[in-house]
């Protein structure tokens, strides 16, 4: 006991020397990243560019108060350029209105992706042009054959060529003629072949059935879709997605 109690006054005798040194290297380190994150970081979301340091000086250990100022004044710069960003992504209160359904359309945990196409591909494609799939506000409420048919015009304008954007603009009411044209495309993917017209019908009714689940979780008595009823079959260990 005497020994490791004459150990412990020996490091923290040792601790204390050091701190002036440790707080001088430590506070000249942030006032760098500062510099560093003030002249280089315009964007917060450009992790790959974040200076490794960042999440040590974020404790800010040993930081005198002009250097915690500085730091705090640096986190609150990013956190109104991301409220700047998120503001100007759902500028348009349509786009902002479809979200929902656009996320249950194109992959969630209970629907399936879209192959090829991940949510930013979709999000550049609704803010583009939010009017064509205005139908999509009211995505679970609607007649099924009203978002049948919106659902419909999202996913084929996926498949539309970058260059040549009207090239498949006639078959986007008949996915089975979309599906002959595109396979006998050159260089076309089997794997990105759309859905076909049973396959959607299934994958827009659990999309409503989530759309829906999300759109009425506020209300205290919800009427909520029949899962069975919309794209779900029962099974043994439990309900199972019905795939056409």
């Amino acid at each position: 006991m005497i020994a490791r109690a004459c150990l412990v006054q020996v490091d923290d005798q040792c601790h204390d020397e050091a701190k002036p040194a440790a707080m001088k290297r430590d506070g000249k380190h942030v006032q760098d990243l500062i510099v560093y994150i003030t002249e280089n970081m315009t964007n917060p979301f450009d992790v790959d560019n974040h200076p490794r340091q960042l999440i040590n000086i974020s404790t800010g250990l040993h930081a005198s108060h002009d250097i915690e100022e500085s730091l705090l004044k640096s986190v609150e710069t990013g956190r109104t350029r991301m409220k700047i960003f998120v503001e100007s992504s759902l500028s348009t209160d349509k786009a902002a209105n479809i979200l929902p359904a656009v996320h249950a359309l194109t992959g969630c945990d209970t629907t399936s992706a879209i192959f090829g196409f991940g949510k930013k591909t979709v999000f550049k494609l609704i803010r583009k042009s939010p009017s064509k799939f205005t139908n999509l506000q009211n995505f679970d409420k609607i007649d099924f054959s009203t978002s049948l048919s919106a659902a419909r015009e999202l996913i084929s304008s996926f498949y539309d060529p970058k260059d040549m954007k009207d090239k498949f603009a006639s078959s986007h009411v008949d996915l089975n003629k979309l599906r002959v044209k595109l396979a006998t495309c050159k260089d076309t993917s089997l794997l990105r072949l759309k859905p076909s017209k049973p396959a959607l019908k299934e994958h827009v009714l659990r999309s409503c059935l989530q759309t829906n689940i999300w759109m009425s979780s506020h209300l205290d008595h919800p009427n909520p879709l029949f899962p069975y009823e919309n794209g779900w079959k029962k099974s043994s260990h439990g309900p199972d997605p019905v795939y056409f």
